[in-house]
């Protein structure tokens, strides 16, 4: 059919679901911010594809001060949805229809809806996700995030409605940033789901911020536990035993017989039937309870705001409040859930989140991967995805201190944590990038085995997709990082990098972090680059 390049299968994709900021070192305070910060992700149109749930009295979508006009670039409508009236909605920040405030707060945003909610779940189609990004890049926005995933085994890159998306998007030089996925299982590697090389990946981590809430049992034994409740809880502390069977806190084994929970606090364990806080949130709302205290590994999740006050206390803890309850028998034992204020700087952080996915790509095991990508583009609109993407990962830190690995109290390596934590202050002025063009994506591809055919269904029209009669390895890509798949022999990798500094003369010392089981040798001590043209070749040997 003229005008069709490829027909596939629509497949149901998965959506993902402050101090952050502030904690990266991104301030609103003008006085603390950085000349460059000040941008405030200005000018920049910042495409968002998930459900459209937009919440116009929000905080989150109001002008903020100072806002410039909408772009002369931009195409696009504020259109009419379901709730939503774009006559009073929309303004010079949501120009197409949480608590929460992004990097570049003065950034516009066009919501494109790709995803409905069922039971509570968003499930998203990639035949709207593949429309959005064709309505999203023909109305001009400049940066797309999408948190959107298919769960392993994924399919090839032509296969994928995002992938093709997303490389269209870098073909036209819009930045897109997906998220690196959630497990609810163990954090077991190769499980990271958004992994082409022309998109940004961005995982979970946590900040050095708790939300402590007291528990006291009989008005006289206190524990500690973590939630986001803000009103005090009162009622009778129940075990999982009077409700659920083999008290495992699961819809499938309540007890629904003359039983309710009404009035009762119900206290549930992980390890007990190996249940998540959602599992069991759901069922102790089933069985009518007034709250949940959930007891669980450290670290293993954060506090929600859920359907059911819930309050998280590690093992021990919630052991000595199962052992009370015991020692009660029959009298009942009354507790009380106290909400208490955010505690900064107290918690070691960051850590990767223990339901974040890890690498390497099962895909393109070669590649490492690493939002603040509104700001940057603000700062320096003539940058490319690959430049940007560059200064995310050469500035965070990853090197420079530890970062737990969460669930455990190990350091992370670096396939749980990609290229570090984010730092976008060092990121605005990143003194060198390393870029790429299509033409280093298709030679990407054509490594993996894609023929000329299947990789002209990936890109845009006039493209050329013919692979090199010379074999180049992907690790040879002038990717930020350096991974070498299956090392046997000494290996040559090549980087090239670019001066976008404020410096025009600048002197570089090449500094190594090396993994213990293997030797990296880079020839030649030291680099000068002088300006903007400028460009250094540097070998080295693993």
């Amino acid at each position: 059919m003229q005008g069709v390049v490829s027909v596939f299968g629509s497949r149901i994709l998965e959506l993902h679901t402050t101090r952050s900021w502030d904690f990266m070192g991104l301030t609103l305070d003008n006085g603390r911010a950085t000349p460059m910060q000040l941008a405030f992700g200005a000018d920049v149109i910042a495409g968002i594809l998930d459900s459209g749930s937009v919440w116009p009295e929000s905080e989150s979508f109001h002008e903020e001060h100072g806002m410039r006009p909408i772009p002369s670039s931009w195409k696009g409508e504020c259109e009419e949805g379901e709730n939503f009236n774009p006559a009073t909605a929309c303004n010079h920040k949501l120009i197409r229809a949480g608590t929460a405030r992004g990097g570049g707060p003065r950034a516009q945003l066009a919501v494109y809806k790709v995803c409905w909610n069922q039971k509570g779940v968003g499930f998203c189609s990639e035949a709207d996700i593949m429309a959005a990004f064709h309505d999203a890049l023909k109305d001009g926005v400049h940066v797309i995030s999408a948190s959107i995933v298919r769960a392993p085994p994924l399919p090839p890159f032509f296969k994928s409605h995002a992938d093709i998306g997303s490389f269209h998007a870098m073909q036209l030089g819009v930045t897109v940033v997906f998220s690196a996925g959630n497990q609810n299982s163990a954090p077991h590697s190769s499980l990271v789901q958004n992994v082409s090389l022309w998109s940004t990946s961005e995982a979970a981590s946590s900040i050095d911020r708790t939300f402590p809430t007291k528990i006291v049992l009989d008005g006289n034994l206190p524990f500690m536990g973590g939630s986001l409740i803000t009103t005090q809880i009162n009622g009778v502390l129940a075990d999982a035993g009077s409700f659920f069977q083999d008290r495992i806190c699961s819809h499938d084994y309540y007890n629904n017989v003359n039983v309710s929970a009404s009035g009762k606090v119900v206290l549930c364990f992980s390890n007990v039937g190996l249940v998540l806080s959602d599992i069991a949130i759901d069922a102790v709302q089933n069985a009518s309870g007034l709250a949940l205290t959930f007891a669980k590994p450290l670290a293993r999740q954060i506090p929600d705001v859920d359907a059911v006050p819930t309050v998280h206390v590690d093992l021990q803890q919630g052991t000595r409040i199962w052992n009370y309850l015991g020692l009660a028998g029959r009298r009942p034992v009354s507790i009380q859930i106290i909400p208490g204020k955010g505690v900064v700087g107290k918690s070691p952080a960051p850590a990767v989140a223990y339901f974040s996915c890890r690498g390497p790509s099962s895909l393109s095991p070669d590649i490492l991967k690493a939002r603040v990508a509104a700001l940057i583009k603000s700062i320096h609109p003539d940058r490319s995805p690959a430049a940007i993407r560059s200064a995310l990962m050469t500035t965070e830190n990853a090197a420079s201190e530890v970062i737990l690995a969460g669930g455990s109290a190990k350091a992370s390596d670096p396939f749980d944590v990609g290229a570090g934590h984010l730092n976008p202050i060092k990121a605005m002025d990143p003194g060198q990038v390393h870029d790429m063009k299509t033409s280093d994506y298709i030679i990407f591809l054509c490594n993996m085995g894609n023929t000329q055919n299947q990789i002209s269904l990936m890109v845009r029209p006039g493209t050329d997709t013919t692979c090199p009669h010379y074999f180049t390895s992907t690790s040879n890509l002038n990717y930020p990082a350096i991974t070498v798949s299956h090392l046997q022999t000494t290996t040559t990798v090549k980087r090239t990098v670019r001066n976008v500094g404020r410096n025009r003369n600048t002197l570089y010392y090449p500094k190594i972090i090396k993994p213990k089981t293997s030797i990296y040798v880079v020839q030649g001590r030291d680099y000068i680059l002088c300006d903007a043209q400028t460009k250094e070749n540097i070998p080295g040997e693993v």
